[in-house]
C-alpha cells in the first residue's frame, strides 16, 4: 500500500507540474486599453492562488485570486483581466511575467525594444502563434493580431518566418537636418521580383500597408516616408521597423535602441543578419549593423575583419589566454608574438587560432613578462589592422 500511495503521489505531482509549466501568457495589449490573457494549455485544472502577474518588476504585481478573482485555472480555460493599479505596460517595450505563489517565472514575454515580440499599437494585441504554445523564442512565439480575442483562442493570420524573404537593409530614423522625411531600404536577396502591394510595415505605433513598389531580384527598393504608396509614420531614436508580407507573414525586424545615428544604418554586407532584433547589440549593432553615410539603393559596404579588447591573462608560468572580442566576418585569427627581451620591432607570425579565447603556450620563458602579443582577423578581405598589443609591451612595438 506505502509504495502504491509514493508512486500515485509522485505521478500526481509530476501531472501537476507538466500542467503548471503550460499556463502561458498568450495574449495582451500594451496600448489603449490594456489587458493580459492567460490560458491554460493542459487538460488538468491548475491551482493559481498567490500567482501574480507583473511588468517585469514583482513591485508592480496583480496577484490572480485577490486582483483577478481567479484561483483555480481550468484545463484549457482562457482568462483574462484589465489592468487594475499593479502592472503597467510601456508602450516602447516591456516584460510581462507570470510567477507562481513561490515567486518563481512560470512564464514571461519581452517585447518591443525589450525582446522579440513584436508591440501592437492601439486597438492591436500581441498574441502568440499557434494559439497556446512556447518555443521559448519571443521573436517566433509572437506576433501582433488586428483582431484581438480576449478570453477566446488566438487567430493571428499568416506567419513568422525572418530572413526568408525581403531584409530591412538600411534605415535612417533621425536626421541632422529638421523635417528630413524617413527613409527604408529593402533587399531582396531572392531571384525573382517581389511586389510590395500589400506588404505591411510598422514602428509598433502604426501600422501601413504599402501600394506601390518593387523589390527587383537581388536589388533594392527605397521606401520613402510620405511618398505615394509608401508608410506615413515617423521613425525615432526608440523604435523597432517590422515587415509582413501581404500574406501577413513576418519576415523581419530591426531594432537599433541604444545608439543614436549619425548617418543611416545599415547591414554589412547586404542582408547580414540576425533578422531578429529589437534593439541596437541584438541587431548585430557594431558588427553587422552599423552607423554609415547612406548608400540608398546600392550595395552597403563589405567591412573589413577586425579584432578588438585583446586581453592576456596567466594559466600558468608557461601558459597564457588570449581573449578577444571576436569579428563575424573573420574565417581564422592569426597571433603574432615578439620577444620582449629581444626586441627587434618586428613581430613574427606565431600561431592561427579558429575562434576567441585561445590557449597558448611559450614553451620558453614567462608568457605574460617575456612576450608581447597583437591579433589579427582574416576574412574575404583579408587580414585586418591589429589588435591592440598585450603582454611585455613598452610602447615602441612599430606594427605594421
Amino acid at each position: 500500500m506505502r509504495c502504491y500511495v509514493t508512486i500515485l503521489c509522485t505521478f500526481l505531482s509530476v501531472v501537476a507540474s507538466s500542467a503548471r509549466a503550460q499556463v502561458l501568457i498568450n495574449e495582451f495589449t500594451p496600448k489603449g486599453t490594456e489587458w493580459i490573457e492567460l490560458v491554460n494549455a493542459s487538460d488538468a485544472a491548475v491551482a493559481v492562488t498567490g500567482w501574480t502577474v507583473d511588468d517585469g518588476s514583482p513591485s508592480h504585481a496583480d496577484t490572480l485570486d485577490s486582483t483577478w478573482g481567479i484561483s483555480v485555472l481550468l484545463g484549457g480555460e482562457y482568462f483574462w483581466h484589465a489592468r487594475v493599479n499593479g502592472w503597467d505596460l510601456s508602450n516602447d517595450g516591456e516584460y510581462v511575467v507570470l510567477r507562481d505563489d513561490t515567486g518563481a517565472t512560470v512564464d514571461s514575454v519581452a517585447y518591443g525594444t525589450k525582446g522579440g515580440a513584436p508591440i501592437a499599437p492601439s486597438g492591436w494585441s500581441c498574441a502568440r502563434r499557434p494559439d497556446g504554445t512556447s518555443s521559448g523564442d519571443c521573436a517566433l512565439d509572437w506576433d501582433i493580431d488586428p483582431a484581438p480575442t480576449p478570453g477566446v483562442m488566438n487567430d493571428v493570420p499568416g506567419g513568422v518566418n525572418l530572413g526568408s524573404s525581403l531584409i530591412i537593409n538600411e534605415i535612417d530614423p533621425t536626421h541632422l537636418v529638421p523635417d528630413t522625411p524617413d527613409s527604408v531600404e529593402l533587399y531582396n536577396p531572392t531571384n525573382e521580383d517581389v511586389s510590395l502591394v500589400g506588404w505591411l510595415i510598422s514602428d509598433g505605433d502604426d501600422v501601413d500597408t504599402l501600394s506601390a513598389g518593387v523589390a527587383p531580384a537581388g536589388g533594392y527598393a527605397v521606401l520613402a516616408q510620405g511618398e505615394p504608396g509608401s508608410f506615413t509614420f515617423d521613425f525615432t531614436t526608440n523604435d523597432v521597423c517590422y515587415l509582413w508580407t501581404d500574406g501577413f507573414v513576418r519576415v523581419n525586424q530591426l531594432g537599433w535602441a541604444g545608439e543614436s545615428d549619425e548617418y543611416s544604418l545599415q547591414r554589412c554586407p547586404d542582408g547580414a543578419g540576425p533578422h531578429e532584433g529589437y534593439n541596437w547589440a541584438s541587431s548585430g549593432g557594431g558588427s553587422t549593423l552599423l552607423d554609415l553615410p547612406a548608400t540608398w539603393g546600392s550595395a552597403n559596404p563589405v567591412p573589413a575583419p577586425h579584432v578588438v579588447d585583446l586581453e592576456l591573462s596567466l594559466l600558468n608560468p608557461s601558459t597564457a589566454v588570449l581573449a578577444w572580442t571576436i569579428s563575424p566576418l573573420a574565417d581564422s585569427y592569426r597571433i603574432y608574438r615578439t620577444e620582449a627581451w629581444y626586441f627587434s620591432g618586428q613581430e613574427s607570425l606565431w600561431v592561427t587560432a579558429a575562434a576567441s579565447p585561445c590557449t597558448v603556450t611559450t614553451g620558453i620563458g614567462n608568457p605574460f613578462l617575456d612576450y608581447a602579443y597583437i591579433v589579427k582577423a582574416v576574412g574575404p578581405t583579408g587580414e585586418s589592422a591589429p589588435s591592440n598589443p598585450v603582454g611585455e609591451f613598452d610602447g615602441f612595438w612599430d606594427i605594421p
